[in-house]
This record gives C-alpha cells, sequence and structure tokens, in this order.
C-alpha cells in the first residue's frame, strides 16, 4: 500500500504504529523519494530504527512519540 501511495505524490506522509516502520523502509528504500514523512509512534524511534537522534531527525522523517509504556515500571 506505501508503494501505492508514494505513486501518487502527496505532499506528506503522515503514519502511525507499524505504518511508521512501513513509511521509513520505504524512505530508506529510496521509494518515497523526497516526501517528508511524519509519524506519531509509542515505541522509542531510535530502537525502532526511525531516527538516529530525537534532536535532528533525520531521512526527512519527523514526528511524535509517546513513551509512556517504555517509562512505566514493570510489575
Amino acid at each position: 500500500m506505501m508503494a501505492d501511495l508514494v505513486r501518487l505524490q502527496p505532499d506528506v506522509i503522515t503514519a502511525f504504529g507499524t505504518a511508521a516502520r512501513v513509511a521509513h523502509a520505504a524512505r530508506v528504500a529510496g521509494t518515497a523519494g523526497t516526501i517528508p514523512i511524519i509519524v506519531g509512534t509509542g515505541e522509542d524511534p531510535i530502537a525502532s530504527g526511525l531516527v538516529t537522534n530525537l534532536r535532528r531527525p533525520d531521512n526527512n522523517i519527523t514526528g511524535a512519540t509517546s513513551l509512556a509504556l517504555t517509562l512505566a515500571p514493570n510489575g
């Protein structure tokens, strides 16, 4: 589906959850070209490989994250 979306040449791609990783994969593969990708995720974007730095996101990807699950105590 991401390839179909990219072929439509949108001004921006917004992706949440698992779709954020799919959008990132399309960006890395070069199929998303220069289309900005805005992500929303509940996981650590660095650990998941979406970005390498929170202060300066790379690969034309930016967005928001909720680290509540990551920061919550276990048990």
